[in-house]
């Protein structure tokens, strides 16, 4: 329906007045409500005192009968309520804060009642609305009094802008559909100055007008009237008349940045005049087609068909010839939505559904460079499209040959919709989307939810059709259309065993009185399967169940949202058992009702509830585990009362502080971008996820952070969900917990998967599979061809959707990734600005790899400003982006530095832990030190990078060999260290097969409800093979540049802190301090005279730390290499600390260009104890948990798995009576 904008002093201005069609030849509006009143009364006085004769006030006087309203009392629900319409008017006395208002009911034929009533304003008029106050009060009163059901009204046009709220209000509290009408119905009178058909009459007339005018915009079955007019151009909201809404009313149903975003848009598309024509085959949009070829295409594109039904030649002539006929006639005649924009078309053309894909060749030829967005909702069988010889495969080439020429193809987020023929870079997903405040889902007062009940009632009584017993009975619920897809037949089948499952749990006496069954849809005039399905459905009921005849009850309704509304929002459960299913967005509207769910896993029904926690989820056609379902949710109280408080519940994930909000998403940035610097060759879009959160503390004035992990490929979800993040996972991979130490307490956190292809950004969407077992590490994510068949999967084999895997299509240094966040940062200001807070400082914190990419970033960054400073950058609309802090958590700078600590670290270390003979340290030793040997080799790579790559393009084939060589040959025994340790890579004190950090979230982020709730179309990838090749493949790891960019940034004003685990041995503390002494900056020798001084926290030394000024090295105790996972407080005061400008040590002082620590020049004489060290704790989804006897027992598929986790061995857990024992129960997994 119509929103309304709001008036220039509550929104601004942004929006034009729509809803009402506009007088042009009438005189200028006044702009305030204050204006509007004056001039409302100044036109109005004249009139008055003919009117002002129920000066005294005139009261609704016809008497309820008391009869009716004994029986209603006595029987809830048992008297229909009688249906009215509603007038109401105002005019002004000749006091301005006076208003006479009348209200007038009306029957249909005959004026019911009516009431007049002086209405005074407070002086100066604020923004309350007493006509609305005193209307809704009026009205509610009546209708309980006199038991009737208000249907719809008419309002003038200038009382709804003296009256802001009125309409809106009588829409959500009163169901009542208002509109907005001229005075003569269709405005012949344009002189509003002389404006006197008023004059005439009283003010109840006035009202009566109204109601009598409203009635000729409903058909029937009251629903409003379809309005559509010349060219087949459907006229919205009964001919633009019904105001359900102001627009500023759904800014409460959308998140912040949803409505932020929604108004940019909207400004930029109303700045251009853009104008936008959507062409359907209905026009409600959407459904399926009044033509039976057209719906046979439908039919067989979604595999509900005859699998032997073809469209034949002469059939798809008659669609497209039926489709041409109407485009000459109507769409491309003078002014015609098709004709070029510059001869009043439209400028961008959507075309929906396979009904209508034959304009789209005649747009292009009309006009080549027109955009044509090609929108499909349906469950496409891509596998049969793409079978040759199938009656899929032939009707998509015949719809193909036309949709190939549109600019874009919009599906759900569901890639398997998508044959394979269709380009990637096409691609883009769009959910379902649903109008919260609609008459299907708006919440209904019980009043109005007994009259819809009622109806119901009335029409089953009316058909011979089984009545509802609600609400003495209760019931199940489909509401869908009567179509092959639904799974009705399943519906009934599941149903039918449910009852026989009640009966044998409870007896056959006790389970009389079970839940219904009700099957509904709209008998929609674009489905012609409707009646036949309908029919289908009721000879099964007679022919399967006869016996069960009484409990079900089957109607296909008139159009009628609100009647929906009250069948669902009564529901016990909703079922929603299709067999093939595009979105269907009524699982969400049911969730959102807090009604429990069982539904099929198909298409974008599996990615709205989340299994055993709101609902069901079973395979299609599986109607004896629907049953089990049911059984489950009738008979289990808690279970139920739990799950329909979780769908009841505002959608959220991580962040679920009350009042804090969090957004996930995508920047796209088109193949080329990159070429604005000489020598980037980006040939593939990148599309970067990121995950944003509020502040939990004063968003809007909280400084930003970014969050980057390193590899280089891995995801900063491992940040995210493991480190610092808002929440935590739980041990069944599909539940999260608080963090209390989130960064974002008090700071703006931005998490970003990059470079493409890591995590959840992509470049094209490639299929792939992965099997784990050949490896025994995620290394083998090859692109494969799905056309056949999908494999099956396994715990050890995967099938997905993620980027291509091409090395070439993704960043390959650190100077071109850098290169690419920077565009993703001027994207991410310009076009949500909702995301920029007031406090306009960003920092970066990085991890791991980190240490190229922090100190590359920002330098790179910090380059633009000044190139925008000075000029050479100038385009409109570039954000200057002031840097802070940037901060290193275990990082790689310089490896020519570090490499001689990993040997080190090895053999000495302040955990006491040798794990090689002094005789491999030695030898390691000298391998590096000796001339011609690793450290005099990698010095000459680098010099040599330096002087013929200086701009770091990573494509110089002299570098590359030189650190290639390096790599395999002269620095390889430092490498041939790993594999001989016995602890973790990333933990000196724990396990080579490391069940910590806690692995939950590879198996969270598996999960369809939460890829659903992040909206993503990949699956998810936690360290990218293809971008830590295409890093290696340039040396990147090995080139120096990052110290000097640290300097560089310190002496450009950039707070830097560097935080060190001291357990770690994958960057470990030894080569960190190493690097921080060695970075030459203008405070170098301040920072070499600083001493160490101890960390404080409340709970005690967290480690030490040396600073001089903005900047610092820190080594924090007991930490591995994700520091915030082992010491969450330390690292957060440390992160706090840097962010608000206090020093590292006490958070006390504040920072001072001579502020030093004071303290030893060394710590390694501090010694740590040894921790326990856990058990490992074998999880699939994370093969480095495991020790290699327990990943065998997956690989042979003899593992007992529960939530991921290996907990027993069928093989050798048989007891003597050949029954088998589990020797780990989850519980004693949660222990360890």
């Amino acid at each position: 329906m119509s929103k309304r904008p709001p008036n220039e002093s509550e929104g601004g201005g942004l929006l034009k007045r729509v809803m009402t069609p506009a007088r042009s030849d009438g005189p200028s509006r006044p702009s305030t409500p204050s204006q509007v009143w004056k001039h409302a009364a100044k036109k109005l006085q004249p009139v008055l005192k003919a009117m002002v004769a129920f000066a005294s006030n005139r009261e609704f006087d016809k008497r309820p009968s008391q009869y009716r309203l004994q029986v209603a009392e006595k029987q809830h629900g048992a008297v229909t309520l009688t249906p009215l319409f509603v007038g109401i008017s105002a005019a002004f006395t000749d006091d301005p804060n006076v208003a006479v208002v009348a209200i007038a009911l009306h029957d249909s034929v005959y004026l019911n009642d009516f009431t007049v009533h002086n209405v005074s304003f407070p002086s100066p008029h604020d923004n309350t609305d007493p006509i609305a106050d005193f209307v809704i009060t009026s009205l509610r009163t009546y209708e309980q009094k006199s038991l009737c059901k208000y249907i719809g009204g008419g309002v003038p046009v200038d009382l709804e802008r003296v009256s802001p709220s009125l309409c809106s209000r009588l829409w959500s509290e009163l169901d009542l559909v208002p509109l907005a009408l001229w005075p003569d119905q269709e405005g012949s009178q344009t002189d509003m100055e002389n404006f006197t058909f008023w004059k005439d009459r009283g003010v109840d007339e006035q009202a009566d007008s109204m109601a009598r005018k409203s009635i000729t915009a409903f058909g029937p079955s009251f629903s409003p009237l379809l309005q559509v007019g010349y060219r087949g151009i459907v006229q919205i909201d009964a001919g633009f008349r019904a105001h359900m809404h102001r627009l500023e009313d759904y800014q409460k149903t959308c998140q912040a940045v949803t409505w932020d975003a929604m108004l940019h848009y909207a400004a930029k598309l109303k700045e251009k005049k853009t104008k936008i024509a959507f062409f359907s085959s209905t026009p409600q949009g959407g459904g399926v087609a009044l033509m039976r070829h057209a719906l046979t295409i439908h039919n067989i594109l979604q595999g509900v068909a005859d699998p032997e039904l073809r469209i034949s030649e002469e059939e798809k002539a008659s669609v497209d010839g039926w489709i041409t006929e109407h485009a000459e006639r109507y769409w491309l005649c003078k002014n015609g939505p098709l004709r070029p924009s510059s001869e009043g078309g439209a400028d961008i053309i959507i075309i929906d559904d396979p009904q209508m894909p034959s304009l789209i060749p005649l747009i292009k030829l009309i006009t080549p460079d027109r955009p044509v967005l090609y929108r499909s909702h349906i469950q496409i069988r891509s596998d049969l499209c793409d079978t040759p010889g199938t009656p899929q495969q032939d009707i998509w080439d015949h719809l193909w040959s036309k949709i190939e020429q549109a600019d874009m193809f919009i599906s759900h987020p569901v890639p398997d919709f998508i044959p394979k023929n269709v380009p990637a870079e096409k691609v883009a997903y769009l959910p379902a989307t649903t109008d919260w405040l609609d008459g299907l889902n708006k919440p209904l007062a019980d009043w109005d939810t007994q009259y819809y009940m009622h109806l119901y009632n009335q029409r089953a009584h009316g058909i011979r059709m089984t009545e509802l017993g609600f609400p003495d009975r209760q019931y199940f619920v489909q509401i869908a259309r009567f179509d092959p897809s639904k799974g009705i037949p399943v519906v009934l089948k599941a149903y039918v065993e449910f009852r026989a499952l009640l009966a044998k749990k409870v007896g056959a006496s006790s389970a009389k009185n079970a839940p219904q069954l009700l099957i509904v849809g709209n008998g929609s005039i674009d489905d012609p399967d409707g009646t036949l399905v309908h029919d289908q459905t009721m000879s099964y009921i007679e022919a399967h169940c006869p016996h069960l005849v009484s409990s079900i009850s089957v109607q296909r309704l008139e159009p009628n949202d609100q009647l929906l509304n009250a069948l669902m929002s009564n529901a016990h459960t909703v079922l929603q058992l299709s067999i093939r299913e595009g979105f269907e967005v009524k699982v969400s509207e049911a969730l959102k009702k807090g009604r429990p769910v069982i539904v099929s896993r198909v298409g974008g029904i599996q990615l709205q509830v989340q299994h055993e926690h709101n609902g069901f989820l079973v395979q299609p056609g599986d109607w004896k585990d629907a049953a089990g379902c049911l059984l489950r949710l009738w008979t289990d109280h808690e279970l139920y009362d739990r799950m329909s408080e979780v769908a009841a519940r505002t959608p959220g994930i991580c962040e679920t502080t009350p009042g804090v909000k969090s957004y996930s998403g995508y920047v796209h940035l088109p193949p080329g971008l990159l070429s604005d610097i000489s020598g980037e060759n980006q040939d593939y879009p990148i599309n970067t996820f990121f995950w944003f959160f509020e502040s939990r503390k004063d968003p809007q004035n909280a400084p930003l952070a970014i969050w980057l992990n390193g590899g280089p490929g891995g995801s900063s979800l491992m940040g995210g969900l493991q480190e610092n993040g808002p929440c935590f996972i739980g041990a069944d991979s599909n539940s999260t917990y608080l963090n209390p130490w989130s960064w974002n307490n008090e700071v703006n956190m931005l998490y970003l998967d990059q470079p493409a292809q890591v995590g959840f950004s992509y470049d094209v969407l490639t299929n792939i599979s992965v099997d784990l077992a050949q490896e025994g590490e995620l290394k083998k994510m090859i692109p494969t061809d799905f056309a056949d068949a999908v494999p099956e999967q396994n715990n050890t084999f995967y099938v997905g959707t993620v980027g291509s895997q091409l090395l070439g299509k993704t960043a390959n240094t650190t100077v071109h990734a850098a290169h690419a966040l920077w565009h993703f940062a001027q994207t991410w200001f310009a076009e949500f600005p909702a995301y920029k807070p007031n406090d306009d400082r960003v920092s970066l914190w990085t991890e791991s790899y980190g240490g190229h990419y922090g100190p590359g970033f920002f330098k790179f960054f910090q380059q633009q400003n000044e190139k925008i400073n000075n000029g050479t950058i100038d385009e409109e609309g570039t954000h200057y982006i002031h840097l802070d802090t940037l901060g290193i958590i275990n990082g790689l700078l310089d490896n020519l530095i570090q490499f001689p600590s990993y040997n080190q670290m090895a053999y000495n270390n302040t955990y006491g832990i040798q794990h090689i003979s002094k005789e491999q340290y030695e030898k390691t030793a000298y391998e590096y030190d000796r001339p011609g040997g690793c450290r005099e080799k990698l010095a000459a790579c680098q010099k040599l990078a330096e002087a013929e790559d200086p701009d770091w393009r990573g494509n110089v084939p002299s570098v590359i060999k030189c650190f290639d060589d390096i790599h395999n040959e002269d620095c390889a025994s430092l490498d041939d260290l790993e594999p001989t340790l016995a602890w973790g890579w990333y933990d000196i004190a724990h396990p080579r097969a490391d069940p910590t950090p806690e692995p939950y979230m590879h198996g969270y982020l598996a999960q369809d409800w939460v890829l659903s709730a992040l909206g993503v179309p990949v699956n998810f990838t936690t360290s990218s093979p293809a971008v830590g090749d295409a890093f290696d493949s340039t040396g990147d790891m090995n080139r120096a540049g990052s110290m000097e960019a640290v300097a560089y940034l310190l002496d450009s004003g950039v707070k830097v802190h560097l935080m060190y685990g001291d357990r770690d041995y994958a960057c470990n503390w030894l080569g960190g301090e190493a690097v921080s002494v060695l970075i030459e900056h203008e405070g170098s020798e301040g920072f070499k005279s600083a001493g160490y001084t101890p960390i404080l926290t409340s709970e005690g030394e967290g480690g030490f730390v040396r600073q001089y000024g903005n900047y610092s090295f820190s080594r924090v105790f007991q930490a591995g290499h994700e520091v915030p996972w082992y010491q969450p407080e330390v690292s957060y005061e440390m992160f706090m600390r840097a962010t608000f400008n206090r020093d590292i040590a006490t958070g006390l002082l504040p920072v001072s260009d001579d502020l030093a620590t004071v303290g030893l020049s060394s710590t390694f004489h501090v010694k740590n104890k040894v921790p326990e060290v856990p058990e490992p704790k074998c999880y699939v989804r994370s093969p480095g948990t495991c020790t290699p006897e327990q990943y065998a027992t997956v690989i042979d598929g003899t593992a007992i798995v529960k939530d991921f986790f290996v907990v027993g061995n069928v093989k050798d857990e048989m007891r003597g009576d050949g029954k088998q024992q589990v020797l780990m129960t989850p519980e004693r997994v949660d222990e360890l």
